[in-house]
């Protein structure tokens, strides 16, 4: 399963050769799925966006509540969300200019803005490719792209979503995995996501 992740991720060949893009996720230091995610951002609009995601996705989680929606997480890092941990938040912030610092890029600060987090989906399909999840029948439910069944705890502002990409999976109990936290996406920002790849 892990080279499998790693052969989607880019990071090796189907023989098992590392790739350019392989090296340079070993040259982030960041698990391989927030690697590739960064990897994939650089030069592009998204870069910004891209190192808070990871940032996020490296701490513990900065909100009390159990919201799923990583959109909700990017609203508390501009202030505009109760119930975040302060502490968390400026450990957040300060890996996210850090990582950002270690692209290269030459924006500063976060460019995350409510228009901008509705990408956050697409970008977060190129860590997580294997679980991208589309809906079956209520807005609840959903059918990861590895064949296995999820879903929604609770109702949310991603009740309804044709797509997601599930970032954190429960998979104590039942059937089926719960969806603990996630990313909405369209099918066209899947399409942009998995064309270029």
């Amino acid at each position: 399963q892990a080279r499998d992740l790693l052969v989607m991720l880019e990071a090796i060949d189907a023989h098992g050769a590392v790739t350019a893009t392989g090296k340079a996720m070993a040259e982030a230091g960041l698990h391989p799925r927030l690697a590739h995610l960064l990897v994939r951002a650089r030069g592009t609009p998204h870069e910004s966006l891209a190192a808070t995601l990871a940032a996020l996705l490296s701490e513990r989680d900065l909100l009390r509540t159990r919201d799923p929606d990583m959109r909700t997480r990017l609203e508390a890092l501009r202030g505009h969300a109760l119930g975040a941990d302060p502490g968390a938040l400026a450990r957040v912030r300060d890996l996210a200019r850090q990582l950002q610092r270690g692209t290269g890029s030459k924006s500063s600060g976060s460019s995350s803005t409510s228009s901008a987090d509705n990408d956050a989906g697409m970008l977060l399909a190129w860590a997580y490719p294997d679980r991208i999840a589309q809906a079956r029948g209520s807005g609840f439910r959903y059918l990861l792209s590895n064949g296995r069944g999820a879903l929604l705890e609770q109702a949310s502002t991603l009740s309804g979503a044709e797509y997601l990409v599930a970032l954190d999976l429960d998979d104590a109990e039942g059937a089926e995995a719960r969806i603990r936290l996630a990313a909405p996406l369209t099918l066209a920002q899947l399409e942009t996501a998995l064309s270029s790849q």
